[in-house]
């Protein structure tokens, strides 16, 4: 079988990515790429397109595991195609490549040859971490190849290491030679185990011993601990009353010092936060109203200061535009004598350039030599004509004689290069060899590797131990097929395993009758446990005797060896009536035995009935485990009969299918290169035949033939280099020729041109005659000269032009300064009579100044306004909020008992100490609470009463006779009630 396509339509991180494998004869390709490009992926992806997709596979991080899909094209031996698609699924994994029908598994096996997926793996599928682990075992193999190989190709990297512990686990457990391993250790103390157990075991009366004094001993335990509570309880009184003495002490002290503060107002524990929070805002409002009292004063000083011009405030607009336009005035002033400056500059450079044109003319006459439009274009244009037209007859004149002297060098070269020689011919032998010149270096590696195949496949029959041959020899002998081959394996494994199970079974059989005896053994020397059977021999014995006594009392005579034989069997008696009586007294001992040992009988009769009955078992499976082995027998005879025709003495069926897979790989392989020795003679034929070819080519040009060892490939270099010069020189004779052609072209071009250049010169001459006679120029000047001219002319206009727009502007700034002036003494005039004898500057100034002044004084007028309102508010709510705090401490004196609010610190630190009087007192109490069995000070004053009172017994009689608690509470409390109420 051959793979030549691999589609990994959907698997890992590819998608419709094609591997093509057809190329080539034997198709040996290397794949190659960067870590993570997915070879693993691939060579998993090829594994799985043969025998299934993993159930739980890893690559569907792409693609969903129901979309998973790898394709494939195989070619079978016999020349037919598969061209299939597998998909991920339990059944009907297989689709046609085109149509995607399920295909039948059986379609795909044929194409396989019987090689499984662990074969495949094993012998294809070896990836970058086998064979590294495979190298390592190499070298801890210490030689051992062949496992190593076996082990790095199968998977088991560790096969070395799991057979040595495995030996070593077994020697642990068992050797021959061993006197103490573990199985022998464990029997042993198996049998000591059981030993103690029957050493622990005791007798009923001893049992009962121990019983009553496990109960004597607790009944002890329950005496002492009664007695010891009793004592922990007395303790506990006596500790009490030690721990309560100081602390009534202490009580006594807190209740003197109580009575003086006894009368104090017990105030709440913020009372004092919330009156130093009052005193403090009405500090801070006292303190906020002098200080808004204060501001308004000064505020009302300021407002009789401000001095404000109502006048100048209504014509604020017009002295804010005065103002704004002063700049503008100032600067129009000082541009205006500059301006007067440049006119005067411009006119007197204007009266030099005229003075030079022509000394007739003034300033004012200067449009008499003003030029239309399209007389100065006609002027530039002649101008510009005559440079061109000059510059072009100089450039044909010098490139005349140039073009004469390369066309005699071109001549010179042409007779110097030569005929080319006729390699048409040899052109087309050369593209018909070259088809070749590829095949002539595989020719010659495929030679190689043929002879190396034979080689290969002669040392691998050689090799072979079950059968000796030659290649033609093992090609036709016959072999088993390999479905044939997996049936006998079937069966040998089916009836090995069956051998394996009856053996077991057998094994198993004879360690229970083993274990069975060892205990009937034990019991028997325990003691002798009698059997129902020993009592029925018994009793007959008894009933026999008791015939024998009946018979002499009815009168019957039994012969004399009877009884005597009966009575000796009764020793020490010698009558028959001792004899009858040993025997009754024996057989009721045996009945009595019977009772009290059942037990022991029971499990005696189930060793003896269990023993019959695996005895029975045994005997079945052995005869199934013989019936077995005939059977493998028979098998193996049929199996060696198959393979009489090759001559060979088989092994197993697993063996002999890798053989048989083996030899058909050979047989396949000398096919293959029976078809390649072929190919390659018919290769070598047309290689010479177009060697020959090329010789007759190159005789025919006069040059040598092919040298001895001369290839192919170097036959048709040296042609090609022989067409290539041919080429050249034809190359080179055809560029001459044109350039020569071309080149006489351009010399009667350019001849052609001079002469229609002095013809345009002779009629420019004329029409620049006409153009320059308004310039008053000759009629031979040249065009730098009528270009001067108007150059100046230009000039000239634009000064005038320039001094013109000048006049103009100092009108209009004179024109702007008279109106400004007359608006500001008119403003004077009405707001400002004072300010009418300065410069109207000084004016705008002035007012100006004064305008803001009244602006100032009139925003800060407001803002004292508004200051003044805001401190009116403060002092009103000042005001307000020390009325609210003084009646809210006015609230507090009430509460505290006094009449000031100054008094209210001395209430407060009386009241927190009769505070902490009371929380100590409470502790106190809480403490003598626990100590006296949780009696309360009231309970306890109660106490003291009814003690007083002698009726302390009817209190207890009443509430607390049925109680054992409220007993022991009033037993507890009295010496502590005592010490406290006193």
């Amino acid at each position: 079988m051959k793979i030549l396509q691999l589609n990994l339509l959907a698997f890992g991180h590819f998608t419709d990515t094609q591997i093509d494998l057809s190329k080539g004869e034997e198709g040996f390709h290397i794949i190659y790429g960067s870590n993570e490009a997915g070879k693993s992926s691939a060579l998993r992806a090829l594994q799985q397109m043969l025998y299934g997709i993993d159930t739980r596979s890893s690559d569907n991080f792409l693609h969903h595991h129901s979309k998973m899909r790898i394709g494939g094209v195989l070619r079978h031996s016999n020349g037919s195609e598969l061209d299939f698609i597998r998909r991920k699924g339990r059944v009907n994994t297989i689709l046609a490549g085109d149509t995607e029908e399920v295909l039948e598994e059986s379609l795909l096996e044929t194409f396989l040859g019987g090689v499984d997926a662990d074969t495949f793996t094993t012998m294809f599928g070896i990836d970058h971490s086998k064979l590294v682990k495979g190298g390592e075992k190499i070298l801890e193999g210490g030689g051992n190849i062949g496992q190593a190989l076996f082990a790095a190709g199968s998977g088991i990297t560790d096969l070395r290491k799991v057979q040595n512990d495995l030996r070593d686990e077994a020697e642990e457990l068992f050797t021959p030679t061993s006197r103490k391993k573990i199985i022998d250790e464990s029997l042993s103390d198996f049998k000591q185990k059981k030993k103690e157990i029957r050493e622990a075991q005791l007798p009923a009366q001893e049992w009962q011993r121990h019983e009553q004094e496990l109960r004597n001993a607790e009944k002890r335990i329950g005496e002492v601990t009664v007695e010891f509570e009793e004592n922990w309880a007395e303790k506990n009184y006596l500790g009490r009353i030690g721990e309560a003495l100081p602390l009534i002490g202490k009580r006594k002290e807190l209740l003197e010092e109580y009575i003086s503060y006894a009368d104090v107002v017990l105030l709440p524990e913020d009372f004092g936060e919330r009156r130093g929070d009052f005193v403090t805002k009405l500090r801070i409002a006292e303190n906020e109203r002098d200080q808004a009292t204060k501001a308004i004063e000064e505020i009302e000083t300021s407002i009789e200061s401000i001095d404000i011009s109502e006048a100048v405030l209504k014509n604020a607009k017009l002295i804010d535009e005065l103002y704004k336009e002063l700049g503008s005035h100032q600067k129009a002033a000082r541009d205006l004598i500059k301006l007067q400056t440049e006119r005067s500059i411009i006119r007197s450079e204007a009266k030099e350039i005229i003075s030079g044109l022509r000394d007739d003319l003034t300033l004012d006459e200067a449009e008499k030599l003003r030029l239309k439009k399209i007389k100065i274009v006609e002027i530039r244009e002649l101008s510009t004509r005559y440079d061109y037209l000059l510059t072009k007859l100089e450039n044909s004149q010098e490139r005349v004689p140039k073009l004469s002297s390369q066309i005699v060098t071109i001549e010179a070269e042409l007779e110097s290069l030569g005929a080319p020689l006729a390699v048409d011919n040899l052109r087309d032998v050369v593209e018909r060899a070259k088809k070749y010149e590829p095949q002539e270096d595989y020719y010659h590696s495929e030679s190689e590797e043929i002879r190396n195949v034979q080689n290969s496949l002669k040392n691998t029959i050689k090799k072979q131990i079950l059968w000796q041959g030659t290649l033609e020899e093992l090609e036709k002998i016959y072999l088993p097929s390999i479905e044939t081959i997996d049936t006998f394996e079937t069966r040998f494994e089916e009836h090995q395993r069956k051998e394996s199970e009856f053996q077991l079974k057998i094994q198993e059989l004879e360690d229970a009758l083993l274990e069975n005896e060892g205990q009937f053994t034990e019991l028997q020397l325990e003691q002798d446990i009698p059997t129902e059977e020993d009592l029925e021999k018994a009793r007959q014995h008894r009933q026999d005797e008791w015939g024998l006594i009946r018979c002499a009392l009815d009168g019957c005579k039994e012969t004399d060896e009877t009884v005597e034989t009966f009575v000796r069997s009764f020793q020490p008696e010698d009558t028959l009536t001792g004899a009858y009586e040993l025997s009754v007294k024996r057989a009721d001992e045996l009945a009595d035995r019977l009772r009290r040992e059942a037990d022991s009988v029971a499990r005696k009769a189930k060793l003896i009935a269990d023993s019959e009955t695996k005895k029975n078992k045994l005997a079945y499976w052995k005869n199934l485990f013989g019936e077995a082995k005939k059977e493998v027998a028979d098998i193996r005879d049929v199996w060696n009969g198959l393979w009489k025709e090759t001559g060979m003495s088989p092994g197993s069926p697993k063996e002999m299918r890798a053989w048989t897979h083996d030899q058909r790989v050979i047989v396949d392989k000398f096919l293959e290169l029976r078809g390649r020795i072929a190919k390659a003679d018919k290769l070598n034929k047309s290689i010479q035949m177009h060697r020959g070819k090329l010789n007759q080519c190159l005789n025919s040009i006069s040059e040598p033939p092919a040298e001895d060892g001369e290839t192919l490939t170097d036959l048709i270099r040296r042609s090609q280099k022989i067409i290539e010069g041919q080429d050249e020189l034809k190359y080179k004779r055809k560029l001459a020729i044109r350039d020569k052609s071309r080149l006489e072209e351009e010399l009667n071009d350019f001849k052609s041109q001079v002469e229609q250049i002095e013809e345009d010169l002779s009629q420019w001459q004329k029409q620049w005659e006409d153009a320059i006679q308004p310039l008053g120029l000759e009629g031979d000047s040249r065009p730098s000269q009528a270009d001067a001219v108007m150059d100046d002319l230009q000039k000239l206009f634009e000064k005038l032009k320039e001094a013109k727009g000048l006049h103009e502007r100092i009108k209009g700034i004179e024109s702007d300064a008279e109106g400004f002036t007359t608006r500001v003494f008119n403003l004077a005039e009405n707001v400002a009579q004072d300010l009418k004898e300065l410069h109207f500057e000084q004016v705008v100034t002035e007012l100006n100044a004064r305008l803001a002044s009244s602006k100032t004084a009139k925003s800060e007028l407001k803002t004292l306004k508004k200051q003044q309102n805001q401190e009116l508010k403060k002092y009103t709510d000042a005001e307000s909020s020390i009325s609210k705090i003084k009646l809210d401490l006015d609230v507090m004196c009430k509460e505290a008992g006094c009449s000031r609010y100054e008094e209210l610190p001395e209430v407060e630190k009386r009241s927190s100490k009769r505070r902490q009087i009371e929380e100590k007192l409470e502790y106190l109490d809480e403490k003598l609470l626990m100590l006296s069995a949780g009696a309360t000070v009231e309970d306890l004053r109660l106490f003291n009463l009814f003690w007083i009172n002698g009726s302390w017994q009817k209190r207890l009689t009443a509430e607390y006779a049925e109680d054992r608690r409220g007993l022991l509470f009033f037993c507890r409390v009295e010496p502590i009630a005592h010490l406290l109420l006193g």
